[in-house]
């Protein structure tokens, strides 16, 4: 340095690919020259030249050293009982979004939500209308959870397995994106058609058993029954 007091600045470039949610705290130490005198040679002197630390800071707990890296998961199932198969011939079958985050407090996001058919490729429709969700939020807390409600009529959708494609933007610009039909926390999929006789299924009743085969059951059986069925902390965030 040419003045006793002053600044200089440091970059570093990693890879945040599977660091979202994690916080990240920079070690830092200083260290002045030391020449030491070793013998001549060839009547030249000679001097090697060593370190001698004399500042560490390495402070896992140090505010000033530390950047979270914003982070979004969810996981979708059927709002009536929680598992991950809708009924089938349901106008009004309800899936439930749960959404995780790891954001900044204070600051103001988008998220949005749309609901594709993975068998089609193309977004679930209902009478033209595409079935999406979006909602702005200013979290008060850097972790969190919210969740977002799908409405969706599997008629005709016996079988079909649904995703969830979402993307949440931050000053008009998306930060994270999740559109993979592979990934098995967004989906859910529709139970099939009930065959006319004998087969056990998932259907809108929500009993699990096909509509036309419950008589049969009951005349074996010989008996009538019933079938019953977040510490958060204020730290500066970096994008992923």
């Amino acid at each position: 340095p040419t003045e006793a007091c002053g600044t200089t600045k440091m970059e570093f470039e990693l890879d945040t690919t599977d660091l979202g949610g994690k916080e990240i705290v920079v070690f830092e130490s200083a260290a002045i020259e030391i020449f030491q005198a070793q013998p001549a040679v060839d009547d030249e002197p000679q001097e090697e030249k060593s370190y001698r630390e004399i500042i560490s800071h390495e402070d896992l707990e140090d505010e000033g050293q530390t950047v979270g890296i914003i982070d979004l998961h969810t996981y979708a199932v059927d709002s009536s009982d929680g598992d991950k198969i809708l009924a089938v011939n349901n106008p009004s079958a309800v899936i439930k979004d749960r959404v995780y985050y790891h954001l900044k407090a204070g600051e103001t996001y988008t998220f949005h939500g749309i609901l594709m058919n993975k068998d089609t490729g193309v977004p679930v429709g209902i009478n033209g209308h595409t079935i999406e969700q979006t909602i702005e939020f200013t979290p008060e807390e850097n972790y969190g959870e919210f969740d977002v409600f799908y409405e969706v009529d599997t008629t005709g959708l016996g079988g079909a397995t649904l995703v969830i494609f979402e993307e949440l933007s931050y000053d008009g610009k998306t930060i994270i994106s999740h559109t993979d039909f592979k990934n098995q926390a967004e989906t859910v999929t529709v139970a099939p058609d009930p065959p006319e006789t004998g087969t056990i299924s998932k259907t809108s009743n929500g009993s699990g058993l096909s509509i036309g085969i419950i008589p049969v059951a009951f005349s074996i059986v010989g008996v009538s029954g019933y079938i019953i069925f977040r510490v958060s902390s204020r730290r500066k965030f970096y994008r992923k």
